[in-house]
């Protein structure tokens, strides 16, 4: 916490600027990477990342799923996984014991996963497919052979972890997920690969990259357990979602607002910018705080309002313009806490309360590109205090 800490008042020396909108005041740009995360983490030994029985108890959460139609059946998927089938051949090849992969073959198909919530900057690999080759019942494999050739034939290989249908093996900075499934209404093999391997340039902890790599593990063996989707979303389930990198984001933004109010006087005001995630987080504590939050609350949901020609909302107007927010507006859902601002049908934003020591600061969530992640970050937003990274 000290290291980063530091880091972050070296750039507030560098980047404050005059402000001369909302709430009149300085603000302080606060870039925040991966790299300035990374002392967040103790180091930790193999044994205690890869434990098994942490390893059961990660695949065993529950998280906020949907069901998705694809062509030869129906799964169950994690809400933040996006699908692409393909049904013609590929260049795939690759051999798992008596198992070969090879697109150029007949009745060869694969489904490409897309994690909406690991950046791409974070990882200098991360690949997830879904393979589908045609099987007979009959066939067989041998889950702990394949295990053992693996280790056999790659170098400074570790199998992490082993089950009746999946392996997790590679080594520190690099992990390779293997799930094989035969499913009998098609009468094909489903083999789900995937690499997970950080970024030479970017530090990324060992405890992010393996959660990353056990939550497509889970996606895998859950992705035919179509009767199990959740009817009710909870915060449990919904923090399960969320990538540990997501969460120890937020949560160091969260812990850093009290040693702030300590340093600074009374109307502070920080900008930190997410880049790997491209968003934009503004923390603001000012007298008028309270003002804003109730003009904002004045508002109808699914009312629309013009900034630019609208004459009854001039305080509001005032307000939203410090916060970068100019044209037509909608509030399109809206808590006691928070808010999901739509501005032009194309950008939205949140903004929310919060108090510390009886103080009101208000934070504010941009750089948002639609609904569905809108949502996402302001069920986050909604349960900031309990946010926990700890662990896998």
């Amino acid at each position: 916490m000290k290291l980063l800490y530091k880091l972050i008042f070296l750039c507030l020396f560098i980047f404050s600027v005059g402000c001369g909108d909302l709430l009149k005041m300085d603000t302080h740009f606060v870039p925040i990477e991966a790299e300035n995360l990374y002392e967040y983490d103790s180091l930790q030994s193999f044994e205690e990342i890869y434990d098994s029985t942490k390893i059961i108890a990660f695949l065993n959460r529950e998280t906020v799923t949907e069901l998705i139609k694809l062509e030869n059946f129906d799964a169950l998927a994690s809400i933040r996984y996006k699908f692409r089938e393909s049904l013609e051949g590929s260049l795939d090849r690759m051999t798992f014991g008596s198992i070969v992969i090879d697109g150029r073959l007949p009745g060869f198909s694969r489904i490409e996963v897309d994690d909406r919530y690991v950046p791409h900057t974070l990882t200098f690999v991360d690949m997830d497919f879904f393979y589908y080759i045609p099987w007979e019942k009959s066939r067989s494999y041998d889950i702990k052979l394949i295990a053992q050739d693996i280790s056999n034939t790659m170098d400074d290989c570790t199998i992490f972890y082993v089950d009746e249908n999946s392996i997790i093996y590679g080594e520190r900075g690099e992990h390779h997920v293997l799930h094989i499934t035969y499913l009998e209404a098609i009468k094909r093999l489903e083999v789900f690969h995937s690499v997970q391997k950080e970024n030479p340039f970017r530090k990324l902890p060992e405890q992010d990259l393996f959660s990353n790599s056990l939550a497509k593990l889970r996606l895998a063996k859950n992705f035919h357990n179509t009767e199990n989707a959740p009817k009710e979303i909870d915060w449990t389930n919904f923090e399960n979602l969320i990538s540990r990198h997501q969460r120890k984001l937020f949560a160091t933004i969260r812990d850093l607002i009290p040693e702030f109010s300590m340093e600074f006087s009374e109307a502070i005001r920080f900008d930190f910018e997410l880049k790997d995630y491209r968003l934009n987080a503004l923390i603001v504590r000012d007298s008028t705080v309270k003002k804003v939050f109730k003009e904002l609350n004045a508002v109808p949901v699914n009312t629309k309002i013009n900034l630019k020609k609208d004459a009854t909302h001039k305080t509001l107007k005032q307000s939203l313009r410090g916060l970068s927010i100019f044209h037509e507006i909608e509030i399109v859902h809206k808590t006691d806490q928070g808010f999901i601002i739509n501005e032009n049908d194309d950008r939205f934003y949140l903004v929310f309360i919060y108090e510390n020591n009886g103080t009101p600061y208000l934070f504010h969530l941009s750089g948002l590109d639609n609904l569905r992640e809108a949502h996402f970050y302001f069920q986050l937003l909604s349960n900031l205090e309990d946010l926990n990274y700890k662990g896998l």
